[in-house]
């Protein structure tokens, strides 16, 4: 993933990628999701193929990322409500 923020990812294998950049341990769920997991805590990705997520799973995603330490970039956004 070349230099895309976690504010551009909008399939499940960018959500992964960006985890596994900054460090994350990624292991299957027991059906359809991935789960992310850091010293911090985890967050479950649902891997449904490679179609995009939805605005409001991103959301979710993105702000769970944030309480779990796999974001820098996107606080801004969600301090100025566009998450």
């Amino acid at each position: 993933m070349s230099k895309k923020t976690l504010n551009n990812c909008k399939r499940p294998s960018d959500f992964t990628a960006h985890a596994t950049a900054r460090g994350a341990t990624i292991r299957h769920g027991s059906t359809s999701h991935v789960v992310v997991i850091t010293e911090r805590g985890s967050c479950a990705i649902p891997n449904h193929g490679n179609r995009e997520l939805n605005k409001y799973i991103r959301s979710r995603i993105i702000k769970a990322f944030i309480a779990i330490g796999l974001a820098v970039g996107a606080i801004g956004l969600w301090c100025n409500g566009m998450l």
